[in-house]
């Protein structure tokens, strides 16, 4: 006998449906000997919705996967702003070179459809990206995989780091330094907004540093079991 998977129904109704007709066709088509008449079945409800919902109860547009359904890890952090480095060769990007818009949607190089930046691929999917991230509400970043109820999180000082970088690659780099072997997601906190060094300098918007003087800044890094921050003095270990 072989096995099939069926993934859908919104609402138990619509599975319980599906049920009645599987038997009734069973009895139709298998031959009744008491209680094995019947396919053996395996239901499982997840008592959920398959994307992400906003106020009101509506789907997020452009659609969004439950990351409660997935068996991954996304990355969670409070910025309002995602951009793309304006490359000289935009080819060589899988995302819109010079892209500035809503975190976590960046527009695809090739078709135009919108990447969920926040969401970490599967291995070997082939997707890579490199954004940079503003607009914090404050200074906390966590990759989260909501079936573990696990994330690795880190805190830092909004005024020094105004911005972050965030790599996601999924076997997307044929050559160094993955070698189309990478499986990764980064968050990097920066002192500079994106763009080439000279353009930055001539901008202004540079952190300076004086002759013979200093900075200091504190971050925190750890484990944690809830995916909203800050966590300090909560979870987050130094």
């Amino acid at each position: 006998m072989k096995t099939i998977g069926i993934l859908g129904g919104i609402g138990p109704q619509a599975t319980m449906a599906l049920e009645r007709k599987l038997h009734a066709a069973a009895q139709r088509l298998i031959p009744q000997h008491r209680n094995s008449g019947y396919p053996p079945t395996v239901v499982y409800y997840v008592r959920d919705v398959p994307f992400v919902l906003e106020e009101g109860h509506r789907p997020r547009v452009p659609y969004e996967p439950n990351p409660r359904l997935l068996d991954g890890a996304r990355l969670i952090t409070p910025a309002k702003t995602v951009r793309v480095f304006k490359a000289d060769n935009p080819k060589a990007l899988q995302l819109r070179a010079g892209y500035s818009g809503k975190w976590p949607f960046v527009p695809e190089r090739v078709g135009g459809a919108m990447r969920d930046c926040s969401i970490v691929p599967p291995a070997g999917s082939g997707k890579d990206h490199s954004v940079q991230l503003t607009d914090f509400e404050a200074g906390w970043g966590c990759i989260w995989n909501e079936r573990r109820r696990l994330g690795f999180a880190m805190e830092w000082e909004l005024d020094k780091f105004p911005y972050t970088w965030s790599w996601n690659s999924a076997g997307g780099i044929p050559h160094y330094p993955l070698w189309g072997e990478g499986h990764i997601i980064t968050l990097q906190p920066s002192t500079s907004p994106v763009g080439r060094f000279a353009d930055v300098v001539k901008s202004g918007e540079l952190l300076h540093v004086p002759a013979t003087g200093s900075i200091s800044t504190s971050m925190s890094t750890g484990f944690v079991s809830s995916a909203l921050g800050p966590w300090s003095g909560k979870e987050a270990g130094a």
